[in-house]
């Protein structure tokens, strides 16, 4: 990136009082000082982003401010969303982590708990007539297999096949996990 100004750049040091008129306009959508202030921030960063990169405001296109005004309700829309998908909350209020490894005789409960149930998931997966690509995968299960091809690579099958024995074996899997409890 060269150091020369941008034309957004040399425009907006032309005419400060932009920045003042956008203010008023954020405040008039009914933001606070401190969130305008934010969102400003935000827009000037992002339009300045955009300049650099050549995909934002160029001289003789639409006005500057009309241009800084489109990318705040693009800012005003993304802190919207952004609030009502994760509400915050104060520091003090969280909870306390429980993240603590289990003991040995948990570690242990636990994995006679997966033994058993994938015993059981084999049983009932051998009893059905379409259970051989099931099979074949908890065989591989563990092996450090990542994607459905190199899956059916593996097993050798195809990629659908592999999908469709996902499902048998979720299903089967539910069955004997629905049984059990």
């Amino acid at each position: 990136m060269s150091d020369a100004p941008t034309p957004f750049e040399q425009e907006l040091d032309a005419h400060p009082e932009v920045i003042d008129w956008l203010v008023l306009q954020i405040r008039r959508k009914g933001a606070t000082v401190a969130d305008a202030e934010e969102v400003i921030g935000t827009t000037l960063y992002r339009a300045l982003m955009q300049a650099r990169k050549g995909t934002g405001w160029v001289p003789g296109g639409k006005p500057l401010e009309k241009h800084l005004l489109e990318v705040a309700a693009g800012v005003m829309k993304d802190t919207r969303r952004r609030w009502r998908r994760k509400p915050s909350a104060p520091l003090e209020a969280a909870p306390e982590s429980s993240d603590r490894a289990p003991t040995a005789e948990e570690a242990l409960i636990e994995n006679e708990e997966k033994r058993s149930a994938t015993a059981k998931v084999r049983a009932a997966l051998a009893e059905e007539s379409k259970g051989l690509v099931p099979m074949a995968i908890l065989d591989a299960w563990g092996e450090g297999i990542e994607g459905h091809s190199e899956l059916a690579a593996r097993i050798k099958c195809s990629v659908p096949d592999v999908r469709a024995a996902l499902k048998r074996l979720e299903r089967c899997a539910m069955r004997v996990v629905g049984m059990a409890q």
